[in-house]
C-alpha cells in the first residue's frame, strides 16, 4: 500500500512540475485523478465507511464543491444512500466519524436533513443523547 500511495505521489509531483501553474490543466489533472478514484472504488479493499474512505470522501466533497461537477455529487450520494447515511458501531471515535464529514458537505449541497445519519444519533447506547433535539426535523425520515 506504501508503494502504492509513494507512486501516486511521485506522479503527481512529476505531472504537477511537468504542466507548469496553468489552473486549467491542474483541473484536468485533478479531474483525472478523482475520476480514477471513482472508477477504481470497487476494487478497494476496506469498508465503505472506513476512515481511509472517509479521506477520500471528504476530498471529493471539497473537489465536487469546487468544480460544482454533479458526477462527484452523484457519486457520494450513492454512497450515503447505500450506507443508509450510518456510520460504523463506534459512534464516538473519531476514526469512524469521519464520513460524517462528507455527509455534512452533502447536506450543505441540498439541505435535506432526510440525507442526514439519523439512527445512530438519536439513539446511541440504545437511550435519548444530545443529538435528540434532532428527532422533530427528522419525523418524516425515519422508517
Amino acid at each position: 500500500m506504501k508503494k502504492v500511495l509513494f507512486t501516486v505521489f511521485c506522479y503527481l509531483f512529476i505531472a504537477g512540475v511537468a504542466v507548469g501553474k496553468n489552473k486549467q490543466n491542474d483541473r484536468e489533472l485533478i479531474d483525472r485523478v478523482a475520476g480514477w478514484q471513482i472508477d477504481n472504488f470497487a476494487k478497494v479493499k476496506h469498508k465503505n465507511l472506513d476512515w481511509t474512505n472517509g479521506a477520500l470522501y471528504r476530498g471529493m466533497i471539497e473537489w465536487a464543491d469546487y468544480t460544482n461537477d454533479k458526477k462527484y455529487y452523484d457519486f457520494l450520494m450513492g454512497i450515503g444512500q447505500k450506507n443508509s447515511w450510518d456510520f460504523l458501531p463506534r459512534v464516538y471515535h473519531a476514526d469512524d466519524l469521519c464520513v460524517a464529514q462528507m455527509y455534512v458537505g452533502m447536506y450543505r449541497k441540498y439541505k435535506d436533513l432526510c440525507g442526514l445519519p439519523r439512527k445512530s444519533l438519536i439513539n446511541v447506547g440504545g437511550g435519548v443523547t444530545h443529538f435528540s433535539w434532532l428527532r422533530p426535523y427528522l419525523w418524516k425520515c425515519i422508517i
